[in-house]
């Protein structure tokens, strides 16, 4: 019984040797490796080493072209042609400067993309925009800019004006809640839009926005809107009403103003809110004046019988000579 168990053993061992020699048998025909696959024999199927690297076209970053072997783009490093004098890309365009260097060049991309498209839908529809017209000028400038949210700038200056210009376009954008309406003009054209002048024109303090020479007029009027409304401003600071007397009619309220700016107005208008503690408007007063020249002092009063806690100047209105 032994022995035929020793002999099983013997034959077992001979019979594993036997097969470990018919697998070395094979003469192997090699294919070299690739991105896909390791040194492969063609006969066996047995491997060795390690895949190679892909094999890239161009790398041009304008048309990179995938591995040759594979197909992939995975890995691929596209090689950008940088500016002599800047890092942006002469092929692609892609921008790595600090964001200081980079949000003035999108800001003027931004009017100049808002200014020809505002022209081109002049043409189109003879001046009269839709609530689709306006959601594309905003996004003109907006797309341009909303990155800059985001970006890290180095200026802090320039990080809270671009950030509060931003924020006007956005605000442009709520506006349009209200289009079609008398608010939809009151809430856009006479508050939003005019700060967003007043921002550019900080702006432009900061460093000169350079446009074409197409745009050139555009960019004239909007820092001359805000320059213009930076000046009204001074003016509307320096008002207080005093309870001058009280007639048979109501209570008087009087106060004098001076026109601080270098403009003569053609008219000038205030639009008083009487306002009670929850800054509810109980009553709403015009107040009007003619050919109001600089340094000029004038003296506006209203008369009323509510009884109210605050005033609030809600309005202001003018006309310059043509």
């Amino acid at each position: 019984m032994k022995l035929n168990q020793k002999r099983l053993r013997v034959m077992l061992i001979v019979a594993l040797f036997a097969t470990l020699l018919a697998g070395c048998s094979c003469k192997h025909t090699w294919q070299e490796s690739t991105c896909l696959a390791p040194r492969t024999c063609t006969r066996c199927g047995e491997t060795e080493g390690k895949v190679r690297a892909h094999e890239w076209g161009s790398t041009d970053c304008r048309d990179p072209q995938p591995c040759v072997v594979c197909g992939t783009m995975e890995g691929l490093e596209v090689t950008h042609q940088w500016r002599e004098d800047c890092k942006i890309c002469v092929n692609c365009g892609q921008d790595e400067r600090p964001a200081e260097d980079r949000f003035p060049d999108r800001l003027a991309e931004g009017l100049q993309k808002r200014w020809q498209l505002e022209k081109d839908l002049k043409v189109d529809r003879k001046y009269v925009y839709t609530k689709e017209d306006w959601t594309a000028m905003f996004d003109a400038e907006y797309e341009k800019l909303a990155s800059f949210k985001e970006d890290k700038f180095k200026d802090e200056t320039l990080r809270e004006l671009a950030n509060r210009y931003i924020r006007h376009l956005e605000e442009s954008y709520e506006s349009l809640e209200q289009f079609g309406t008398d608010q939809w003009t009151d809430e856009y054209n006479s508050r939003v839009y005019q700060q967003q002048t007043v921002t550019l024109v900080e702006l432009n303090k900061l460093f000169p926005i350079t446009v074409a020479e197409e745009y050139e007029k555009n960019l004239t009027k909007m820092l001359n809107n805000g320059e213009i409304i930076q000046m009204v401003t001074t003016i509307i600071d320096q008002i207080y009403f005093l309870d001058i007397r009280d007639t048979g009619y109501g209570t008087t309220y009087e106060t004098t103003i001076r026109n601080s700016t270098s403009l003569t107005f053609e008219w000038f208008t205030l639009e008083v809110e009487l306002l009670d503690d929850s800054g509810n408007v109980l009553d709403t007063k015009l107040l009007e004046l003619t050919s109001w020249e600089p340094e000029e002092k004038v003296r506006l009063n209203f008369t009323t019988k509510e009884p109210f806690s605050s005033i609030d100047i809600a309005f202001a209105n003018w006309k310059l000579p043509e």
